[in-house]
């Protein structure tokens, strides 16, 4: 029997975000693709695909996606009997500066659409207790893997001196400088020591450029495999972790990876690394760091054994083996009894005319016509690229056409839901005589809901309305707020909107409002 698994991820996972493709994409392929009867295929929404595979499939991992068509998924999955799983790989609530000030994740309106998927799938997905802890406010059912790492085999043979390091990408910063001074100084005071760093280089010139250069070894942040190796050279690996928002759902890879790597793990002590004391070294500052550093530097048996235990534990906990049947154990309990098919997904590799459709989405509405016509002329079967056409005419003010091209297509079942919003919009502009009728077709309640938004009188019975049906709504949340805050502000449902409020934009909600069990998730 051929159970499928479709990982549906975002398009663009390359670079510093490469890491979240191996955890959270990759690992899942490593672990179940032809194995026990498994059949794995990872895509993004681009992919010609997509719309198709994911109603064929037993069982979809979606990845934190924002995307209008994970609405339409979720609805047709469910009429079909078929599960579907949301994943977090972070805490979106308390972002650093790593990442631009118009990131997709900052917006409340992306948030909101990821908090009301989660909250309509069978479960959440995580890799981190602090997620599991934040996300069963939206979903009280909340699975929870342990990070898989390939384990060295054989154990790796370590280099000559005494070398310690990181790798890692810059949304760490923080919390390297916060160490830095005490890794300056072990260098200077042990030259025979040698600190070695995989990232971003200008980070560590801004940190760690008075360490003498033969002291060093510096890598760029680079493939996987190559990351691997870098950590396998090591004889001890950091990884501080301070107090904050965004660490507080953070996974235990680092110090898994180092454990895969018989490599001793310096870890600062923090609720994520405390379970690991008896096979770690914990520093609760940089002092303690160095003083750890001294003491492995000092006794090379000691740091053996450490690295010992911990190896010891990776392959007892963290094995290949052990990590499959967890996943297996965990989804067999969703699984509808009949699989969908008895044969594997076979998806071709997307064309190189996917990769230009995503180019198109940051194009000027006139070059994006240009770049969207042209797929879609070339491979009329190519639905995203049909997609696209429509919406950049409607984007373009040119309703006639975007409602006849609109007409002319013969959407997939996960596409005709879109399009019927789309022409229900378009309707009443271009045929307002038959606006009723192509609302009447429009399948989302709460779609239904927002395209009737002008007519409402009642806004503050509209925005319950809306509520009803998308719980984390950022305009209908700060509406209904705004009313209880001015009539009522010691209702009950003020403290339950204030929760929902806490997720999708925190400054919403005063400090003394903010629920506890979420506090130590948001931004200080």
């Amino acid at each position: 029997m051929t159970r499928r698994l479709v990982i549906v991820h975002p398009s663009k996972l390359r670079g510093e975000n490469h890491g979240v493709y191996i955890q959270h994409v990759a690992s899942l392929r490593w672990l179940l693709d032809g194995n026990e009867g498994w059949s794995v295929a990872a895509l993004d929404p681009l992919h010609p695909a997509f719309a198709d595979a994911v109603l064929a499939s037993d069982l979809v991992v979606v990845h934190m996606l924002p995307h209008r068509e994970i609405d339409a998924l979720l609805r047709l999955r469910r009429a079909r009997n078929l599960p579907t799983l949301f994943e977090f790989s972070d805490n979106f609530l308390d972002l650093g500066d790593w990442l631009p000030k118009r990131h997709l994740f900052r917006s409340p309106l992306v948030r909101q659409n990821l908090l009301h998927y989660a909250s309509r799938c069978d479960a959440v997905q995580v890799y981190a207790p602090g997620l599991a802890e934040l996300f069963r406010h939206v979903n009280p059912n909340v699975i929870v893997f342990d990070p898989y790492v390939p384990i060295a085999s054989p154990r790796p043979v370590k280099p000559d001196g005494f070398v310690f390091g990181w790798g890692g990408t810059t949304s760490h910063e923080t919390d390297l400088a916060r160490i830095a001074p005490a890794i300056v100084a072990f260098c200077a005071a042990h030259r025979d020591a040698t600190f070695a760093f995989m990232g971003d280089e200008a980070m560590f010139a801004r940190h760690f450029a008075a360490i003498a250069p033969e002291q060093t070894r510096v890598a760029p942040f680079g493939a996987y495999d190559a990351y691997l190796e870098f950590v396998r050279g090591l004889h001890a690996g950091l990884a501080p972790l301070h107090d904050s928002g965004f660490n507080a759902g953070r996974t235990d890879t680092k110090f898994a990876t180092y454990a895969a790597s018989a490599v001793v793990p310096l870890l600062e002590d923090a609720p994520l690394h405390r379970p690991h004391a008896d096979r770690a070294r914990l520093f609760r500052d940089a002092d303690e760091l160095r003083a750890a550093l001294e003491a492995l530097y000092a006794d090379r048996a000691e740091c053996h054994a450490f690295a010992d235990r911990a190896y010891a534990w990776a392959q007892r906990e963290r094995g290949e083996a052990t990590l499959r049947q967890q996943r297996i154990d965990a989804y067999r309990a969703l699984l509808p009894s009949q699989p969908v098919a008895d044969a594997p997904l076979v998806i071709d590799p997307a064309p190189p005319e996917a990769s230009r459709l995503l180019e198109f989405s940051m194009q000027k509405p006139d070059a994006a016509l240009e770049t969207a016509r042209a797929i879609a002329d070339a491979h009329p079967g190519y639905v995203q690229a049909q997609w696209a056409v429509a919406t950049t005419l409607e984007a373009l003010a040119r309703y006639d056409e975007a409602f006849a091209h609109a007409e002319r297509i013969a959407w997939p079942p996960l596409y005709a839901e879109l399009a019927a919003e789309l022409k229900a919009r378009l309707a009443r502009r271009v045929r307002p005589a038959d606006a009723a009728r192509y609302l009447d077709a429009v399948a989302s309640p709460l779609i239904r809901l927002r395209l009737s938004a002008s007519a409402q009188r009642d806004k503050s019975a509209f925005f319950r309305a809306v509520l009803r049906e998308q719980p984390y709504d950022y305009f209908a949340l700060s509406a209904i707020i705004r009313v209880l805050q001015e009539t009522n502000s010691d209702s009950s449902e003020l403290d339950e909107l204030y929760a929902r409020a806490c997720l999708v934009s925190p400054e919403l909600v005063p400090r003394d409002r903010r629920p506890a069990a979420l506090v130590p998730f948001l931004p200080t």
